[in-house]
């Protein structure tokens, strides 16, 4: 029988630093996973990442000292013989506990991001995400921005370029990015819900959205599943037990796909607020204001762009005189694609009345909308209609990618029992299976989920079989090469 050691470091940052918690905690299980779309690799993918930590209660100066605990952040790291990793990251969402233990149910950073609120410029033919390195320039107040819309929301939300953590040790989360393949000819972020603003991004380019067990959130390329460096190896000795689901409901025929072109027009009126707003002497009022569409501009007195024209804020003092900028009131002025925020301050001796603002600019319309039908027979499925779906070839492009995933079955396997591997076993390595029952022999496959028993020493792995899957290296990449052979084309 093999021996193995084993051990793990609980800390969380109730104050922003991370403090060791360990010495309290009773037990660890957790399942971090791709949350369907049928056979779990399919495009637009989120992910469900939980766990439950259970700690003793009446241990002095221990996690129950402070009083708050909600949306704290947690983290867990094991140690399986030499290999050390984190294996459980994400923020507390509950409390439960009696007499005996102290239970916290932690969530993933997904549940951060959604509450975001989240508004950037609009973008023209830019990756939905662009590739973080060492180097990248991720800092959305750089004049010397140019990653994707993704990368912006994520930035927004807290996080930071897990290739950079040593120059930010203390955020909130950090991201990895791939370069996107399908860029929209016109993209932006506006939205209450970040993660649900993400998805959107995602889904447009064919990706995939999820946290890492070790907290890293990732976007992804499917067709990079296939062809990539195999990083583990299980054979009957290494599992308990292995079963297998499949349903052929995840198998589809035909894939139609939706798209609406976006045209930018000329100057034309994209505000019209009649809400009477009243700002005393002295005070500065914020105002936010929501074109219907997406703006490339908003017209402004002069180039810089910082100072409505005059005619555009219709106020009256009350004295029944009408206020005239500059020497009635001041104002700064802040653009987003679907966001302009007015801070006006009261310059005079009296109270005023804003009783209407007019804002021209230059909006990105949508078109008439068309349909790309792709492939035959039944069962058919529709991609929901998405605002970054512009063209009929970026639809194509996305329909035909689908159909090359769902037109085969490929059910979910699922090891039991799995000695843990914290470097390798993630979700979306490739590694092998055997399994000499199902004439599985060093077949390749990827990891799709994978779930803490205990305290994490072992882990239940689901997986799909790889073999067959479209690669990255059977497409054709607009940008950067010259279509040859059989290859399939996509890119911007």
């Amino acid at each position: 029988m093999s021996l193995h050691t084993s051990g793990y470091t609980a800390t969380w940052a109730p104050a922003g630093t991370y403090v060791d918690i360990t010495a309290f905690v009773l037990s660890v299980e957790g399942d971090f996973a791709t949350s369907g779309q049928g056979n779990g690799i399919g495009f637009g993918d989120s992910s469900d990442a939980q766990a439950t930590i259970k700690l003793d209660p009446n241990a002095v100066g221990g996690p129950l000292s402070v009083a708050t605990w909600s949306y704290i952040p947690i983290r867990v790291q094991f140690t399986i013989d030499a290999n050390t990793a984190r294996g459980v990251s994400g923020v507390i969402v509950e409390r439960e506990r009696d007499a005996d233990t102290v239970t916290f149910n932690v969530v993933g950073f997904k549940q951060l991001i959604s509450t975001v609120r989240v508004y950037s410029p609009l973008f023209s033919w830019r990756p939905i995400a662009t590739k973080t390195t060492a180097t990248s320039i991720e800092d959305i107040t750089s004049g010397s921005y140019v990653g994707g819309p993704l990368n912006f929301l994520l930035w927004s939300a807290g996080g930071r370029p897990n290739a950079q953590s040593g120059t930010y040790p203390t955020a909130l989360f950090y991201y990895s990015l791939s370069q996107a393949h399908i860029a929209p000819k016109y993209s932006w972020i506006a939205g209450e819900d970040g993660w649900d603003e993400a998805l959107r991004l995602v889904r447009a380019a064919g990706g995939q959205l999820y946290q890492r067990p070790d907290g890293v959130v990732s976007y992804v390329s499917p067709l990079s599943m296939a062809g990539g460096s195999s990083l583990f190896a299980l054979t009957q000795d290494d599992y308990e037990s292995i079963s297998e689901r499949g349903s052929a409901e995840d198998v589809v025929a035909t894939y139609t796909t939706t798209y609406v072109p976006r045209i930018l027009v000329g100057m034309i009126e994209v505000v019209s607020d009649s809400e009477p707003r009243v700002i005393a002497v002295g005070q500065a009022l914020t105002i936010e204001l929501e074109p219907q569409y997406p703006v490339s501009s908003i017209e402004t007195a002069g180039m810089a762009g910082t100072q409505l024209l005059p005619e555009a804020i219709s106020a009256t003092s009350y004295d029944g005189t009408q206020i005239a900028q500059t020497t009635g009131y001041t104002h700064t002025l802040t653009i987003k694609a679907q966001l302009v925020t007015l801070v006006v301050t009261n310059a005079g001796s009296l109270p005023f009345v804003i009783e209407k603002i007019t804002l021209r600019g230059t909006p990105i319309v949508p078109g008439e909308a068309g349909t790309v039908t792709v492939g035959s027979g039944v069962p058919t499925l529709s991609i929901e209609q998405n605002p970054y779906i512009q063209s009929r070839s970026h639809a194509q492009r996305l329909a035909r990618m689908a159909l090359a995933f769902y037109s085969v079955p490929r059910p979910v396997i699922t090891a039991s029992g799995v000695l843990y591997d914290p470097v390798n076993h993630q979700i979306g390595n490739a590694g092998t299976l055997t399994q000499t029952d199902w004439a599985l022999s060093s077949a390749p496959v990827v990891l799709l989920g994978v779930s803490h028993q205990e305290t994490g020493v072992k882990v239940d792995l689901d997986m799909v079989v790889m073999t067959g899957l479209p690669r990255l290296a059977d497409y054709f990449l607009v940008q950067t090469a010259s279509q040859s052979g059989t290859t399939k084309l996509i890119g911007y």
